[in-house]
Order: C-alpha cells, then structure tokens, then sequence
C-alpha cells in the first residue's frame, strides 16, 4: 500500500474512534433521544460536517458504540470461560476483571449506555439483537454459584438470587464511579466475596 494511502487510513480511523469515544459521554448523560451530532462533534473538538463525513447519523454511531462494547464483553466471557480454577476463583476473576474495566478511561460510560440500551422500550430492534445474549453472563455466574455450593465453597440460597446480587453490584458501581468518582471509594474484592463465600472458606 502506497504510504500517502497507508497514512489516510491510519488518519481515517483514528477519526472514527475520536468521535466514537467522544460520544460516549454524549450518549450517556443525554441518552439516545436528546443527544445531536453537535454535542458529539463539540465533545470531539471536530466540525458538525466532519462527524457527517464519518457517520449518516447519531444512531449510526451509537450502534456501533454498542457493537464494540458487545464485542469486547463477548471476548471478556470467553476468557472467564477458560480460566483454570474453583468456581469462588473464578467469580473473583470475574469481579477483578469487571472493577478494573470501569476504571479505565471511559469505560464506565460504555457499560451505562448498554444498561440504558437494555432498559429502554424505544431501543431500535437492530440494538435489541445484538445485546440479545444479554443473559448469558447471568447464566455463567448463576452455574458457577451452583457448583460452589456443591464443593463448600459458596454460600447457600437459590443461585438466581445470588446471583443477581453479585451481577446487581457490579452494575451499580458504574454509577458511582460516573457521578462521584473517586469522591465514593470503590469496594476491595474481600468486600464484594463475602457476599458469595462461605464463612469457612478464606477469601
């Protein structure tokens, strides 16, 4: 590839993510229905024409907002899925893993907009497909805590509430680290365990 081309593309695509990034904050704090291409474009520091020149519309970028997103928390369960260890282990990995996304950058933004996607009546049909398997993280947390219980590791009670528990946690930590920020300490992993660990196991 000619260098003159190579060096467009390269300039082209860091573009398209400055105004993907850009509009999370847009997205969040506005939603889907009140935010404009000019409140992306101002937050991108570009002009409203070379937002355009990118992307049809706000909704154009905003799924591809929640493409990326659902690409990346479908390789994050791959990876939970292959982890070696106890069930107890391997939820840690998944709370480890889930605190340290939202603290980097805007990530905190990127899960608001997907739990604000799911809830909404008005999400386009083509959003609702792709955050269909929603439920699967639901599921492998669900059978993990079965398989805890079994072995001693996991306290007892109906694995569907503990588990909603420990997912309904994790979610509401977006929030806090959104609009306190490091106003609100997060909670350390011993914290967020004992919520599933038996008594008699250290965690």
């Amino acid at each position: 590839m000619p260098r003159n081309i190579e060096k467009n593309k390269i300039i082209r695509d860091e573009r398209h993510e400055q105004i993907l990034n850009s509009s999370l904050t847009v997205f969040a704090q506005k939603g889907l229905a009140a935010a404009k291409i000019s409140d992306i474009a101002a937050a991108a520091n570009l002009s409203h024409g070379l937002v355009y020149h990118y992307f049809k519309s706000k909704e154009e970028i905003y799924i591809e907002v929640i493409k990326q997103t659902v690409e990346s928390s479908k390789a994050a369960r791959e990876m939970f899925l292959s982890i070696q260890g106890t069930p107890l282990e391997r939820i840690k990995k998944i709370a480890e893993t889930n605190i340290n996304y939202i603290n980097v950058g805007d990530n905190a933004y990127r899960w608001l907009i997907i739990i604000q996607a799911t809830m909404s009546e008005q999400t386009h049909k083509e959003i609702r497909d792709i955050l269909a398997n929603s439920l699967d993280v639901f599921n492998d947390v669900k059978e993990l805590i079965e398989q805890g219980q079994q072995t001693g590791e996991i306290v007892s009670g109906d694995p569907s509430y503990l588990a909603t528990a420990f997912l309904s946690l994790l979610q509401g930590l977006v929030f806090y680290r959104i609009y306190w920020k490091d106003e609100v300490p997060m909670p350390d992993i011993a914290t967020i365990m004992r919520l599933l660990t038996n008594s008699k196991v250290p965690y």
